[in-house]
């Protein structure tokens, strides 16, 4: 409980307000003078700023109302007109694609100049006349391999036997030299301890 007198005083309080009443009691924001609401894409301004500087909550119903002249909408169009408008991209003439080694042009480029996705889909399958294959068994690893290393100096030791030495690099041989510096012969004996 309350008491009789704030029960009284509450009760002649109550009084029911009409919609007009509410709505004149309300705030009442200006509307910006911006004849069409385009979203301003700059990352310093907050999300849902116009161009005009002033937020989506401050354009009237007719800024925000799309308009099919500006092409924005749900204006349907025929695929006809579509395909019209839309940019038809010419593919390169180059029959086969082969990507440059060359390190001064990105990744993916054919040594035509073009990039992968400027050839056509018969350019980019393999074609056994060339030499390559989709079947690639462990001799063509190997060759790949032999291809992509540099012709260094090898060592001259006759089987590549790990040196345990703590201080040394990981894969150095007894003879003082790196596993990657040994004939493919020295690395296939199997000089390891017998069991």
């Amino acid at each position: 409980g309350h008491s009789a007198r704030a029960l009284q005083t509450s009760s002649m309080k109550l009084r029911k307000w009409g919609s007009a009443e509410l709505r004149g009691t309300m705030v009442q924001r200006e509307k910006a003078e911006c004849t069409e609401f385009r979203v301003n894409m700059d990352p310093a301004l907050p999300f849902g700023t116009c161009y005009c500087g002033r937020p989506r909550a401050e354009h009237t119903d007719a800024a925000l109302s799309l308009k099919p002249s500006s092409g924005k909408g749900t204006t349907r169009r025929d695929s006809g007109e579509l395909r019209k408008r839309m940019h038809q991209r010419e593919k390169v003439q180059c029959t086969e694609f082969r990507i440059s080694m060359d390190p001064s042009l990105p990744f993916g480029t054919c040594v035509c100049g073009e990039k992968r996705s400027e050839h056509t889909d018969d350019a980019l399958k393999l074609k056994p006349s060339s030499g390559k294959s989709t079947n690639r068994t462990d001799s063509y690893e190997r060759d790949l391999r032999k291809r992509m290393t540099l012709d260094r100096e090898k060592a001259e030791c006759k089987a590549f036997r790990v040196n345990m030495d703590p201080s040394l690099p990981f894969g150095t041989c007894m003879c003082g030299r790196l596993r990657s510096e040994h004939t493919d012969d020295a690395l296939a004996l199997d000089a390891g301890p017998k069991m």
